[in-house]
């Protein structure tokens, strides 16, 4: 064994993908009745048999970024969204050019004694709120994005100024100006950023998830 991990060292001895730090990965895809993926997700496996437990849940909607909460979001970090409707489903795995499904037949939950009209209403209602929280997320993004790119500029300046004391003062104040209206522009979208105690005031985030915590 020694030998082989010190030939592999050497490059006499290709790895398998068993050997990579992050291994293998299975790809997950749960598709509706129409065809529609509801669920998707990579599952790390290993050699021998692999277990995955579908909740029977569709992906979550893109997250609405919290202060200091500004890296970009990883699809597979969303975890699970609304419970799925009553119905068949295909679960289809596949790995490399393999592949294979099944059917899976979703139950109405039998303490609910909800109709399939009201079950749809729901569910529409969920994927509407759901799609305005993505756009909200979107703005939230394009924000943060401008403020980084404006404070790379200030940065610059700053630097610049360091050679030549006042150089691109009339730009600095500027991009002053603009970080002072994106702030304006966040508050108005997730809120204030200083909180203490109960805050009074609507925005546009709170709005969304008073009304996802409604339906």
């Amino acid at each position: 064994e020694q030998e082989m991990e010190a030939r592999r060292a050497a490059g006499e001895v290709e790895k398998d993908e068993s050997d990579s730090e992050e291994g293998p990965q299975l790809s997950l895809a749960v598709k509706d009745a129409e065809g529609q993926v509801v669920r998707e997700k990579k599952i790390d496996v290993k050699r021998g048999l692999n277990r995955f437990t579908w909740g029977l849940h569709a992906d979550a909607f893109e997250k609405i970024p919290s202060y200091g909460e500004d890296e970009e979001e990883d699809d597979d970090e969303r975890g699970a969204g609304p419970a799925v409707l009553p119905g068949t489903y295909q679960v289809v795995l596949s790995y490399g050019d393999a592949g294979d499904s099944t059917a899976v037949l979703v139950l109405p939950d039998p303490r609910e004694q909800w109709t399939a009209a009201q079950r749809q209403e729901w569910w529409d209602a969920r994927q509407k709120i759901g799609a305005l929280q993505e756009q909200v997320a979107q703005a939230v993004k394009e924000i943060i994005e401008t403020r980084q790119e404006v404070e790379r500029v200030r940065e610059k300046i700053a630097k610049a100024q360091e050679d030549e004391p006042g150089q691109y003062a009339d730009v600095d104040s500027l991009a002053e100006e603009v970080l002072k209206g994106l702030d304006e522009l966040d508050e108005m979208w997730r809120g204030p950023k200083e909180r203490k105690g109960i805050i009074g005031g609507e925005w546009v985030a709170k709005t969304v998830s008073r009304a996802e915590w409604l339906v």
